[in-house]
């Protein structure tokens, strides 16, 4: 299975939203892909019974060869984490210009939204 695309939700400059809030579900394995320019805000909603990591796949390569290390992120049972922005150089796959987050645990227990102001 391909990675789930998180729809990116714009808020206007008065900052309402054009919709409610709605989380979409993705796989732990495949993960989610959401369109990152670095100002782009993640909330990732934990509907599981216990902790789950989410990770921010880092596919950055230094000179010399150095993989940059992913990021972590542990939400508590029932709770929702709003990640810190994520720089698009290190974090976006260079192919399609998104961060990739994939999490622990089973099936479809996590769920995320992406928002971004408009300038």
């Amino acid at each position: 299975m391909a990675a789930t695309a998180i729809t990116l939700r714009i808020i206007a400059p008065d900052g309402i939203l054009d919709s409610d809030v709605n989380m979409q579900a993705f796989h732990a394995t495949d993960g989610a892909a959401i369109v990152n320019d670095g100002r782009t805000r993640i909330r990732v909603k934990n509907a599981g019974a216990g902790a789950h990591t989410i990770t921010a796949v880092t596919p950055k390569i230094l000179p010399g060869g150095l993989a940059v290390a992913d990021k972590t992120f542990v939400i508590a049972a029932g709770k929702v984490a709003t990640l810190p922005l994520l720089d698009p150089q290190f974090f976006n796959d260079p192919a399609t210009g998104k961060v990739t987050l994939t999490a622990s645990g089973t099936q479809t227990e996590c769920s995320a939204t992406a928002e971004r102001e408009t300038l």
